[in-house]
């Protein structure tokens, strides 16, 4: 998992990487006057696919979207209207088809929320471009490279080998991909002009002491509880067999004589547990588990040990003591305890470079939002009030009915 320090160095990175993987083709929106005809194939799923994403008529769009006006947000000569809105949201997969069944009260939001963010956008070019950022390749190789630079080597190679990975490309052939897309220079002369403006002073901003403080004032946050470190060997319930009372049996008389064994002899733990252990832990490490917390959880790999199994390691007075066999849903297990790590907080020292990522990326978002607000506001920017809802049956229903057909 990557680290909230690693999270803000690839910020800006990551959000253009993901523009390109994720920027759809530019769809055809031009308004049709009638749905063609679309023959469906034999096949139940590939009909319904085919169904969703048959053409609609312009006047079931319109009447989708009739509740939005037909300039639906503005600021100053720019202005959002209801087509603007259409490609959009078929850009973002909506098929419109889907769109024209799409009941009123799913689409309001979606739409605010694109004429916002459309408005932001452009108020927040606008700043931009004043600012001196260019919407053109050099500004995205510039954005790119900077965000390059703020990695550690290590971190530079994680993205390469998963750059690679994932859409066998280098770097270089990353860069020249971004650079001639006409929105990702958009984005970048926006991402530019924020960090500039916010993400840049921030980083300076934000104190060593304003790392103590908020260490000082969230100290629960940074405390790990006891944890403990157990081996144990398991014999499994045979999951086949049929009869339950028989296998107890079977799998008790084998976890008594390994108990006897160890009985006389202590330091054959490992050996037995490599030997005779059913859990993947006995051959893999002679039978030693993850470190757990009294209720189970694990801190260092997430997960958690079932209860029964979490007490019974915890009644172990002792580092080197070993259970009586005790029973869980699983088999019959020994366990032995290895060590007990007492209760405490983690030193500062050890999380204050998280701590300080954690309260930059904080007051970034602040900021941000701040200089959002303000932009907006100088520019005039709002969204345009919509028609009130209807009260009808929403039209989702016959799109159910519509794909039950098909099934």
């Amino acid at each position: 998992m990557k680290s909230i320090k690693l999270m803000s160095a690839v910020l800006c990175f990551s959000a253009l990487f993901a523009f390109a993987a994720d920027e759809p083709a530019k769809a055809d929106a031009a308004e049709k006057e009638e749905p063609a005809s679309v023959e469906l194939s034999g096949d139940p799923q590939n009909a319904i696919m085919e169904m969703l994403n048959k053409p609609a008529s312009a006047e079931d769009v319109a009447k989708a979207l009739a509740f939005v006006p037909e300039v639906a947000g503005q600021a100053g000569d720019y202005k959002v209207t209801r087509k603007d809105i259409v490609d959009e949201l078929i850009k973002g997969g909506i098929s419109e088809y889907i769109l024209s069944m799409m009941p009123e009260d799913s689409l309001r939001g979606q739409i605010e929320d694109i004429v916002n963010e459309m408005l932001t956008k452009h108020v927040l070019l606008e700043k931009a471009k004043k600012a001196g950022f260019a919407v053109n390749n050099e500004t995205v190789l510039k954005t790119f490279d900077e965000s390059l630079a703020k990695l550690t080597e290590e971190q530079r190679k994680e993205v390469i080998d998963e750059l690679k990975a994932r859409e066998n490309k280098t770097l270089d052939d990353l860069k020249a991909e971004l650079a001639k897309d006409t929105v990702i220079q958009e984005k970048a002369a926006i991402a530019a002009y924020l960090d500039k403006e916010v993400l840049s002073k921030n980083e300076k901003a934000i104190t060593d002491k304003d790392v103590e403080k908020f260490y000082n004032e969230n100290k629960k946050d940074f405390e790990i509880p006891a944890t403990i470190s157990v081996s144990h060997i398991l014999v499994a319930f045979d999951e086949e067999a049929k009869d339950e009372a028989a296998a107890d049996k079977e799998a008790k008389a084998k976890i008594d004589a390994i108990a006897a064994e160890l009985a006389k002899d202590p330091s054959k733990f490992e050996a037995l547990a490599k030997e005779k252990s059913d859990c993947p832990s006995g051959k893999a490490d002679e039978g030693k588990l993850p470190e757990f917390a009294e209720d189970g959880t694990m801190p260092t790999m997430g997960g958690a040990m079932i209860p029964e199994f979490a007490s019974a390691s915890f009644k172990l007075a002792k580092d080197g003591e070993i259970s009586a066999p005790v029973k869980t849903s699983y088999g019959y297990h020994i366990i032995r305890r290895n060590k007990m790590n007492k209760a405490g907080a983690i030193e500062l020292d050890k999380v204050k470079d998280d701590v300080k990522a954690y309260l930059v990326d904080k007051k970034n978002a602040e900021d941000v939002d701040k200089l959002i607000e303000q932009a907006m506001k100088d520019a005039g920017a709002k969204v345009n009030e919509f028609a009130p809802a209807k009260k009808e049956e929403k039209k989702a229903d016959d799109v159910k009915v519509e794909v039950d057909k098909l099934i």
